[in-house]
């Protein structure tokens, strides 16, 4: 998959949304707003193996830990 990096989107983006914030546009999360919906992110971060990779130290070493042949197909171990 492709990535662009645009930086000046970035930060009209951001611009917009502060300013929907100080006009009243837009409402300001409370803590806990901003708490869950942090968790959720980092719940789905999870189901992805690379990103999950990056974030879960543990996770990292029983990657590393597993044999080399783990990831191959084998036709021997289907019925």
């Amino acid at each position: 998959m492709m990535y662009f990096y645009y930086p000046w989107l970035e930060i009209d983006i951001a611009a917009w949304l502060f300013l929907a914030y100080i006009t009243g546009e837009k409402e300001i999360p409370t803590k806990e707003q901003m708490m869950e919906a942090n968790e959720l992110d980092l719940l789905n971060c999870m189901q992805d193996a690379s990103t999950r990779y990056k974030m879960d130290e543990n996770y990292a070493k029983a990657r590393v830990a597993l044999p080399d042949d783990h990831w191959f197909y084998s036709t021997a171990t289907i019925s």
